[in-house]
């Protein structure tokens, strides 16, 4: 049962990698350097003291930490700039939200304590906190443990009793290596490898949705969702082609999935083996969205789990504000999803690339 949520600062609360990733850049390029882009992508989530490592790596012996953060704090972190205005939208209304359902929250930022204190004030989110943790507290930074482990005592809970919200490569390993459950929110901006998490999320919005499936899991499994492209899909594209694919002679390795990217992939997992999967599409309807590829592993059938994955679909896409579920159901799965409160929506008709007799199907959620 989680009972506390431990979220990072920078990328999480506020949109600053970006910010603070752009600034760097400027500022050794105008003393005459050249960046290497990709390899400097490595710098987000890095400590305080990393991450000004890194930047040293330009400039060799000649390079003084203290005068190039006093140039940056002059030039871009100054008086007329404000942390409320790279704060995410979604931060205050879900922190809000969270307290209400009786969360324990913490914060465990790499920032040190000026830059974390100077961001809670100016966003007006201290309130929310229980604990606040910076990096500058303890000998060894993210990617080790120690910060989520302290932080986890203080609330006063056990490390599997927290849910870390990160997005880093370093965050996601801490937490994981602290015993607990990760989000990651989904990086467009860095490429950076958050396959370690166990749901990623472009949205934070569904984190209620998340914390619903965790908690409510009686299967003694793993539920997990996971990128387009990742190993994960590449299994789940194996149970798919094995569930869905095989008995018709098709190949869903010889498909064009490209499409799938914009979906969001969730599965149940029994250790590092995936038996239960879905996709959920969204619709050209705002309030609409479209579970897809519905698929249990063949020796874990009958036993509820194919049940269990809707349900954790439908909750998803509840939390991300959907009102409706609509799939195509093959016409011998009808009463199965029939029995979950969906009811056919059209009359019956051949859909490629089965060409097997198919019905639309509706529920309100």
């Amino acid at each position: 049962m989680i009972k506390g949520i431990i979220f990072d600062m920078d990328g999480v609360i506020i949109d600053s990698e970006i910010f603070y990733f752009d600034a760097f850049i400027k500022m050794i390029e105008n003393d005459g350097k050249n960046v290497d882009i990709e390899y400097f992508k490595t710098i987000v989530g890095k400590s305080h003291t990393d991450s000004l490592n890194m930047v040293g790596e330009y400039y060799g012996n000649d390079f003084d930490g203290e005068d190039f953060l006093k140039r940056f704090d002059s030039e871009y972190r100054n008086n007329n700039f404000n942390y409320k205005n790279i704060l995410f939208s979604y931060v205050v209304p879900l922190l809000k939200e969270l307290k209400r359902l009786g969360y324990k929250l913490a914060m465990a930022s790499s920032s040190v304590k000026d830059v974390i204190n100077r961001v809670i004030e100016e966003c007006e989110i201290g309130e929310y906190f229980e604990i606040i943790s910076s990096g500058e507290d303890f000998e060894k930074s993210k990617p080790h443990p120690e910060i989520y482990l302290t932080t986890a005592k203080q609330l006063g809970l056990k490390p599997e009793e927290c849910l870390a919200i990160e997005d880093s490569v370093y965050g996601i390993k801490a937490a994981k290596l602290a015993g607990m459950k990760v989000i990651a929110k989904k990086d467009f901006q860095f490429n950076i490898n958050q396959d370690r998490a166990d749901f990623i999320i472009d949205d934070l919005y569904s984190i209620t949705g998340v914390l619903d499936i965790i908690n409510s899991n009686n299967t003694g499994y793993n539920y997990k969702i996971f990128n387009h492209g990742s190993k994960d899909y590449v299994k789940s594209l194996f149970l798919r082609n094995n569930g869905l694919r095989k008995e018709f002679g098709l190949n869903i390795f010889n498909e064009d999935l490209s499409f799938e990217k914009d979906d969001l992939h969730l599965g149940i997992f029994d250790d590092d083996n995936i038996i239960s999967s879905i996709k959920i599409s969204k619709t050209k309807f705002d309030d609409t969205a479209q579970i897809k590829a519905v698929v249990v592993e063949e020796n874990h059938r009958n036993n509820g789990l194919g049940k269990s994955i809707m349900k954790s679909g439908e909750i998803l896409c509840k939390s991300l504000g959907y009102k409706k579920v609509i799939l195509k159901a093959r016409e011998k799965k009808v009463g199965f999803y029939e029995k979950l409160g969906y009811k056919i929506s059209s009359e019956k008709y051949i859909l490629e690339p089965t060409k097997t007799i198919h019905y639309d199907m509706i529920k309100n959620i």
